[in-house]
């Protein structure tokens, strides 16, 4: 696996990794007058890219995002929607810009990422430690349409401030920001969190309890998300759509979206039929853009027109 400072040298022409991401168009290298200098950039899975190479790297890039053959440009943004939640640190270096078509391709990359407000991408040019408590601020808003960028911009920026920060978020007197909190402690992927998580997951909130356990899951802990799946299953058994309903999106939390999409069409085939929780529950925000998810929401809605 290639990390993203090699995928960005890589699209931009310059000097550090060799290959490219299975199936995606690599524009032509710039000129030696448009290359940024050479750059020693390792390749290793998960060392953070520097911040230098990387505004080199943004400065490479962007003279393809501005390139005259039509095609350099496509290849250029398919390469930026590509780059998933982890490059919003690049793409805060391009955001905004004063070419119309290198900002508009830009904004249609932060959009496909699921950043659709810019307050993040401004915070999140600030770097780890300056923009984790500014995004984890984010956290205490309603709805989740708000809040789930900040959850996913934290897993996206240096682990011990984001972690901290997040933290701070979790000790909210309201459950929502708890809620938040113990989201993004799952995508952060700091083990350090499990302590906290572990408190969250007695929350005297249901939603808490069932997020922490979500997120303890990903850190690896499967104990408490293990307890509460066979109890919901214990209680589904004995007949009741909601105990279905509520295992999707337990599944969902813990980031297993097919499971999750399995056990909401068990809801459905038991008689859940509520299409306006199933669409807009916090639990099951991460399924959204699932083929799969999508299909359950028009049998849903299909079988409401139905039953009316």
């Amino acid at each position: 696996m290639r990390s993203l400072a090699g995928w960005i040298l890589l699209a931009a022409g310059l000097p550090g990794c060799a290959g490219g991401p299975p199936g995606s168009p690599v524009p032509a290298a710039p000129s030696p007058a448009e290359a940024p200098a050479p750059l020693d950039l390792a390749c290793a899975l998960g060392q953070p890219p520097d911040p230098v190479a990387l505004r080199a790297a943004a400065a490479g890039l962007r003279s393809h995002l501005a390139h005259p053959d039509w095609q350099v440009r496509e290849a250029a943004t398919a390469l930026l929607e590509g780059l998933g939640p982890d490059g919003i640190h690049f793409l805060a270096l391009l955001h905004p810009d004063t070419d119309a078509e290198v900002a508009w391709r830009v904004r249609r990359a932060l959009k496909r990422l699921g950043w659709p407000d810019e307050r993040l991408v401004r915070m999140a040019a600030q770097g780890g430690a300056t923009a984790a408590p500014l995004i984890a601020s984010v956290l205490r808003e309603e709805p989740i349409e708000r809040a789930g960028p900040a959850i996913r911009a934290l897993g996206s920026i240096a682990a011990a401030p984001a972690r901290e920060a997040a933290e701070a978020v979790a000790l909210d007197p309201e459950p929502r920001a708890r809620y938040h909190a113990a989201r993004a402690l799952g995508l952060i992927g700091d083990r350090k969190a499990i302590r906290t998580l572990d408190r969250l997951e007695l929350d005297a909130d249901q939603g808490v309890r069932y997020a922490a356990a979500g997120a303890l899951m990903r850190l690896g802990r499967s104990e408490a998300f293990e307890a509460t799946s066979a109890s919901l299953q214990a209680q589904a058994a004995g007949g009741g759509a909601i105990y279905f309903y509520n295992l999707a999106c337990l599944q969902a939390l813990a980031g297993r979206t097919e499971a999750a999409c399995e056990w909401m069409a068990k809801a459905f085939d038991a008689g859940f039929r509520d299409i306006h929780s199933t669409a807009t529950d916090p639990d099951l925000y991460d399924l959204r853009e699932l083929p799969s998810w999508q299909a359950l929401l028009r049998r849903m809605a299909g079988a409401a027109v139905r039953e009316e």
